[in-house]
């Protein structure tokens, strides 16, 4: 352990600026050495909590990842500092302060990093965006945890567009994809294109059946969305180049939509491919029953 190494969990500014400037000057060397003295500097600075933070945030210039990984593991101390710097500074330093705050995977991050992802700035709004990417990927990994399921899908919900992605991504998983299609469903119009992309992947599988988890949930999540995805349903039901079990599965879709898909299915009726009537009079069965 080095001289700069503190047993107490508090200091001077002095002790903490030294620390800092340490952490600053072994962070981009990549031996194993370097690298563990490094984590143990980031250790000593997390247990000062709020006596560490401004003169992290003054250094995130040289810390870099080290910098906004340190912030994040001090946490809600750091939390309304990130969030100042977010909004105001140097370019660098506020992506650094996006990425800090990904980190925290806090859902309070949410909202700044949105707001983020708008700026003026480039730089920083492509920060902000991916930051949000990487909170929804922690927040859709949590959904997994019973215990914190009702807290990730509003933390989910709240994010909105960024989440979609990552949650299309989970749509063929038999435990958390219905969870993840009702998401996408709140979601709405943003994420119809992933999610359809999704129907149609997997119903070009020659093994896919109508119970197959990733056409099950996506079903779901396009139903829920309603409107907004009538229109893309209509253009995949009756494109005559895709394959009849692509179009079949719109079929179940717009049948799960209901009374606004009703008439489009009773035109389709028409259609010249009998393995498509067949799907839409079962479908039209099922609405009228």
């Amino acid at each position: 352990m080095g001289p700069w190494i503190r047993n107490s969990p508090s200091g001077s500014e002095e002790q903490v600026d030294r620390l800092v400037a340490e952490l600053a000057r072994r962070s981009h060397r990549h031996s194993a050495t370097q690298k563990s003295a490094a984590g143990r500097l980031s250790d000593e600075l997390v247990a000062m909590g709020d006596d560490a933070v401004p003169a992290l945030i003054r250094r995130l210039d040289a810390l870099g990842e080290a910098g906004s990984s340190t912030l994040a593991r001090i946490g809600p101390r750091a939390f309304p500092a990130l969030v100042e710097r977010l909004q105001a500074g140097p370019s660098r330093q506020r992506c650094l302060a996006a990425r800090a705050l990904e980190l925290t995977g806090f859902a309070a991050a949410t909202e700044p990093l949105k707001y983020a992802s708008y700026d003026r700035d480039p730089a920083v709004r492509e920060a902000a965006r991916k930051a949000l990417d990487g909170l929804a990927r922690t927040w859709v990994k949590r959904l997994r945890d019973g215990y914190r399921r009702d807290e990730a899908v509003r933390a989910l919900t709240s994010i909105g567009e960024p989440a979609v992605w990552p949650l299309a991504h989970v749509l063929h998983d038999r435990y958390i994809g219905l969870f993840a299609a009702r998401i996408l469903g709140q979601i709405g119009e943003p994420a119809v294109p992933a999610v359809l992309l999704v129907l149609a992947q997997a119903r070009r599988s020659p093994d896919c059946e109508d119970w197959d988890p990733a056409f099950a949930n996506a079903t779901v999540a396009l139903a829920d969305i309603g409107a907004p995805a009538l229109g893309p349903m209509l253009r995949l039901l009756h494109d005559e180049h895709e394959l009849v079990n692509v179009r079949t599965g719109a079929v179940h879709v717009l049948a799960r939509m209901g009374d606004i898909a009703a008439p489009h299915l009773v035109t389709a009726l028409k259609d010249t491919d009998p393995d498509l009537r067949e799907a839409v009079a079962a479908a039209l069965a099922r609405l009228s029953s």
